[in-house]
């Protein structure tokens, strides 16, 4: 008995010795700019563009991007590309998970986009655009959309946010606009 307890020892032994341990490097970042300017379309399409700046601290392989979409049709596949310093990267849509690369999954609720972008220790801005299908609904007499131009699941804080939605017709009488947040922001119609 003896034996076997001294064997079960050495193979547990043994076994320890031989086990590596995994670090996963914790990414953090900030969001510095988030920048999104609506084009309304005259059938009710919105054309987007939406330039997000993170500050990586350490080593990064990419973001997630989700966009909501309830309240409307849908989403078109979207063009997205990453500038750092003054060089601005076309990324590829497909599923190889390769730098410089993007996938999307859309859902009736949402759309995902996962980059795949390395960066350490920078500034890096993502660029989407795309057009969203039926956000808007026109009435003879108005027109209205009630959709969230910044949806939920940020897992950081949002910084210098500048929303810009430019509609089809100039000079339009008795425009009105919500915005919901902190009391530090504001609203202009213009």
């Amino acid at each position: 008995m003896r034996k076997l307890w001294g064997a079960l020892f050495v193979f547990l032994g043994i076994f320890l010795a031989f086990q590596t341990t995994t670090t996963v490097q914790a990414k953090s970042f900030q969001i510095e700019k988030y920048h999104v300017n609506a084009q309304i379309q005259k059938n009710g399409d919105i054309d987007l563009t939406q330039q997000i700046e993170y500050h990586f601290h350490g080593k990064s392989h990419g973001v997630y991007y989700n966009q909501d979409l309830k309240g409307i049709k849908g989403a078109e596949t979207p063009q997205v590309w990453v500038k750092t310093g003054q060089k601005t990267t076309p990324l590829t849509n497909n599923t190889t998970e390769q730098d410089n690369t993007f996938k999307v999954n859309e859902t009736n609720d949402r759309m995902d986009i996962k980059v795949y972008h390395a960066v350490q220790n920078e500034t890096a801005t993502f660029i989407y655009k795309y057009r969203l299908d039926g956000a808007i609904t026109n009435y003879l007499d108005t027109a209205e959309m009630n959709w969230k131009i910044i949806g939920n699941g940020w897992e950081k804080e949002l910084n210098n946010v500048k929303l810009t939605v430019q509609l089809p017709k100039n000079n339009v009488s008795q425009l009105q606009a919500w915005s919901h947040g902190f009391s530090t922001g504001y609203t202009k119609v213009d």
